[in-house]
């Protein structure tokens, strides 16, 4: 047998003993040689750098604001938006009760509850009867467009007794059932007291020019 077949045997012996546990007492065979070669040094092993060590890692949440988080002056923003959308909608369903009424004699006036009050609501309901009592029947559609917002008060102080309505003002040129161009501004109040808008209109009236006679005003 070769030395280096000897020396294996001998390592192989002493690797055993380690994982087993040899117990022997006696004394060693002074006839066997005794290996004084340093036996190889194990190879270190790394870990994969490709491999994930650990629980895996995920990235830090971002904080994003929420709706609440809004500054005042976005909040405000959005509330006249929200008021003067509503407003241009109501003006719209104005006209076109006013239109029904006139195009169908046997409409009940209680259509005009929803859409009008006060100045306005008198004023068409005094016009229909007249054009009923005197059998005429109008045709033809009313629209309006070109909306602006002059002045609102969206968040009134509120007297000890009653509601002090929310109000607004939108101008806009309005198309009337045969074809003219007038341009209209519309005073509107919410007295429903929650929190979306019911807008009715109260005022509706041509805008007219500072001359001497007035003028009408013609549409931007």
């Amino acid at each position: 047998m070769s030395g280096t077949g000897y020396r294996a045997i001998v390592l192989t012996g002493i690797t055993v003993c380690v994982l087993t546990g040899c117990t022997n007492n006696s004394e060693p065979d002074s006839t066997t040689p005794i290996s004084t070669q340093t036996p190889p040094t194990a190879t270190p092993t790394f870990a994969d750098p490709d491999e994930p060590v650990g629980p895996p890692l995920t990235a830090p949440t971002q904080e994003t604001a929420t709706p609440d988080e809004t500054t005042p002056e976005a909040e405000l923003e959005s509330e006249e938006d929200l008021a003067s959308g509503a407003a241009e909608l109501a003006i719209l369903d104005f006209h076109t009760v006013m239109d029904r009424l006139f195009s169908d004699p046997e409409l009940e006036l209680e259509e005009l509850d929803e859409v009008a009050m006060g100045q306005a609501w008198i004023s068409v309901h005094e016009s229909v009867q007249d054009a009923r009592a005197a059998g005429r029947i109008r045709t033809g559609e009313s629209t309006v467009h070109g909306f602006e917002v002059i002045d609102h008060d969206l968040d009134p102080d509120q007297p000890e007794e009653g509601v002090a309505p929310r109000r607004i003002v939108v101008r806009g040129c309005l198309v009337t059932h045969n074809g003219d161009e007038v341009y209209f501004q519309y005073l509107l109040h919410d007295t429903s007291g929650s929190e979306d808008y019911h807008w009715r209109v109260v005022v509706d009236e041509p805008v007219f020019t500072d001359d001497d006679p007035p003028e009408p005003e013609p549409c931007p």
